[in-house]
Parts: C-alpha cells; sequence; structure tokens
C-alpha cells in the first residue's frame, strides 16, 4: 500500500507555489509519492485559455525532475470531457486499490468542498491534505474539517506553508508584457516558457 498525494491544476504554467505547498506535504513524511496531475478539461477553468498539455507536462516534469518523491500524472489527461475529481479518486481506487489517494487543496478550497461535483461521493470517498496559509482562521478551518467528518467520514490532514504571492496568472500576465519571471518558476520552467514562445500576446491582445 502506498500513500500518494496529488497536486492536481492546470498548472498554465506551474510556480514556485505549488512546488512549495508540495514540499511542505512531503517534509511530513506521509506520502510516498507526490504525483503533480495536470488537468485537461477542468470544469472551473472555462474562461483560462489553457496552452497545449504537452507543454504542461512538460513544464511539469522539468520543474520536479530532481525531487526523490515528486512524480508526474498524465491520468486526467488521457479523459474525454469534463474532469472531475470525485471521477479520479473513484477511477484511481478501482485500478489500483491497495493505495491511498489525498488530494491537496487550499484552505479556501475546503470551505466550497460542498459545492464540488457530486460533492457526498466525494467526500465519501476522497482524503484531503489541507495547505494552510497566512490569512486564514486556523480554528474555523478545523472546525469544518471536524463537520465534514462527521457527516461523510471524511480524512484530513492539515500542512502550513508561507504566504506565496504568486499565480500562474501574475506569470503569464508579465510573459505577455516582457516582464522577467525569474524566480516564479524553476529556472528550466522560465528558459522552456521563452524557447516556445509561450504566453505572448496576440494579434488580438489576448494572451496565447
Amino acid at each position: 500500500m502506498k500513500n500518494i498525494a496529488i497536486m492536481g491544476g492546470t498548472f498554465n504554467p506551474i510556480h514556485i507555489g505549488h512546488l512549495i505547498a508540495a514540499q511542505c506535504t512531503s517534509d511530513h513524511h506521509l506520502f510516498d509519492e507526490i504525483w503533480f496531475m495536470p488537468s485537461g478539461n477542468p470544469p472551473h477553468k472555462e474562461d483560462e485559455v489553457i496552452i497545449d498539455s504537452a507543454h504542461r507536462m512538460e513544464m511539469c516534469r522539468l520543474a520536479t525532475k530532481d525531487h526523490p518523491t515528486f512524480r508526474i500524472s498524465d491520468y486526467e489527461l488521457n479523459r474525454k470531457g469534463k474532469v472531475y475529481s470525485v471521477d479520479t479518486f473513484a477511477m484511481l481506487q478501482k485500478e489500483f486499490p491497495d493505495n491511498k489517494y489525498w488530494l491537496i487543496i487550499g484552505t479556501d478550497s475546503l470551505f466550497n468542498l460542498e459545492e464540488w461535483y457530486n460533492h457526498k461521493k466525494l467526500l465519501k470517498i476522497g482524503a484531503f491534505v489541507i495547505v494552510h496559509r497566512s490569512g486564514y482562521d486556523e480554528e474555523k478551518s478545523l472546525e469544518q474539517q471536524a463537520r465534514l467528518r462527521e457527516c461523510y467520514n471524511t480524512s484530513f490532514m492539515n500542512v502550513h506553508m508561507p504566504q506565496i504571492e504568486v499565480s500562474s496568472t501574475i506569470i503569464r500576465q508579465r510573459v505577455a508584457e516582457g516582464k522577467p519571471i525569474n524566480y516564479y518558476v524553476p529556472d528550466a520552467v522560465s528558459d522552456y516558457i521563452h524557447k516556445h514562445n509561450l504566453y505572448q500576446l496576440g494579434d488580438d491582445h489576448e494572451i496565447r
């Protein structure tokens, strides 16, 4: 049996915030592997221009290749239609029943879990790593976890990480404006973005 934590997202692009959250999770030494799992067609990102999955996969690979427990998974990229966390959990548990899977989410997502697709099933079969950043009330977070645990028998564990004010949106905007992205992403990812001319402004002034 393996304990596997999943860091999901579009990774458009992957950045140091993702990596620090994963490292803080790894620091607990409770997980055999941490999977970075790029989304193919996420239901909550319909307004975002998402670059080709091959680019996002390669940037994840470059960002994590030297870490002993970080892995890259194309599990969601290979699925058609909208991709929901509940289906990912169910399919992984069916295919690899000896493993226990945990989804890494932020405190903000904790309070929105009951708005997720098929949340009753998700909260019964899923387990969650809650990454706490400064600015959130940890006592309220623990109260929410206790309520969900009582209602759905959901498993939670808590991780703390430094406040990192960085997002993929900020990085895409900086690239489009010709600003450097050093320290926002690993050097190998920055080099890849510039080599392939990703996130440039098109003729319609939209980021591509």
